[in-house]
């Protein structure tokens, strides 16, 4: 047993996410990290990104990008996803994945079920320019709970591949 002191006074108890209402939104990239996938045969760019406007402020989702993977499809969709990310953004190359933080995008939102879980989760289906891809957000909200976890994120440099 460790001995350890937390005083809950003043702070309000985490509460479970609900789905995000399928639409397009106006998001930016908050966080980037690169991680070793959970069989250690390859990586992944981590990125955060969060909803800038409307009902849903402030909301997270998380997009994680498999560029090093045994499966060449993996790899396919990773440079599909991360070309979309970078033409919304206006990006042809970037040297830092902080280059692809702050900057407005559109993104539509999806609902899904997962594969392992079964549980339902908003996934991003693709990405706009934020000038032309004029977000219209959802006004209702969706029922269904989505587990969502987040890891605290570091930027770091962008792998050869990208270079």
């Amino acid at each position: 047993m460790a001995k350890f002191h937390f005083d809950s006074a003043g702070i309000e108890p985490a509460k479970e996410f609900t789905l995000l209402p399928e639409g397009d939104y106006t998001l930016m990239i908050t966080s980037s990290e690169i991680k070793t996938t959970k069989a250690g045969t390859g990586q992944y760019l981590a990125l955060t990104i969060e909803v800038v406007n409307g009902a849903y402020s402030g909301r997270k989702l998380w997009e994680n990008i498999n560029f090093d993977n045994p499966n060449p499809t993996a790899v396919k969709i990773a440079k599909q996803t991360l070309a979309g990310i970078m033409s919304a953004l206006g990006l042809v190359s970037f040297n830092d994945t902080e280059e692809l933080h702050d900057k407005p995008l559109v993104g539509e939102i999806k609902i899904k079920q997962r594969k392992d879980t079964g549980a339902m989760e908003n996934v991003i289906s693709s990405f706009k320019e934020a000038s032309t891809g004029a977000a219209k957000e959802p006004e209702q909200a969706a029922t269904a709970p989505a587990a969502v976890v987040a890891s605290e994120a570091k930027t770091v440099p962008a792998p050869s591949w990208m270079k």
